[in-house]
């Protein structure tokens, strides 16, 4: 069921990405994944790709209940290799990266990755939101 669930998810942001519609507006632009995943302990993991065709703001919020532990987030162009937005933080983790025209000439993947300094696992929910220019 949950796999089911992440490929809609996947397929309802690139819809959107491809039909220029505007999604969930209830935060910074509109919703292009949301889900449930776990850090290890003093580990990291690759989150999600999105895809941007367009230049504007990338933005990737993670949460978690529970005891404080330090994590932090990045997003990567895939095709330069570029980190972007990295933050790190001992509560709610927001990370931003802009995205240009550049950016959006050398390939549509950004990669969203967060790390966990902290010595036990832990689940996060995350969500990525986009905000054209």
């Amino acid at each position: 069921m949950r796999a089911f669930c992440f490929v809609m998810v996947l397929a309802v942001g690139g819809v959107c990405l491809l039909g220029g519609c505007d999604g969930d507006d209830g935060g910074s632009g509109s919703l292009l994944a949301q889900g449930t995943i776990t850090i290890p302990a003093s580990g990291s993991v690759d989150i999600i790709t999105v895809q941007v065709t367009e230049p504007g703001t990338l933005q990737g919020r993670i949460t978690w209940s529970g005891a404080p532990t330090e994590l932090a987030a990045t997003f990567k162009h895939v095709a330069s290799g570029q980190i972007h937005g990295l933050t790190q933080s001992p509560s709610t983790l927001v990370s931003t990266a802009a995205v240009s025209s550049a950016d959006v000439a050398a390939g549509a993947d950004w990669l969203f990755s967060a790390g966990n300094t902290g010595g036990t696992a832990v689940s996060v929910q995350y969500e990525i939101r986009f905000q054209p220019n």
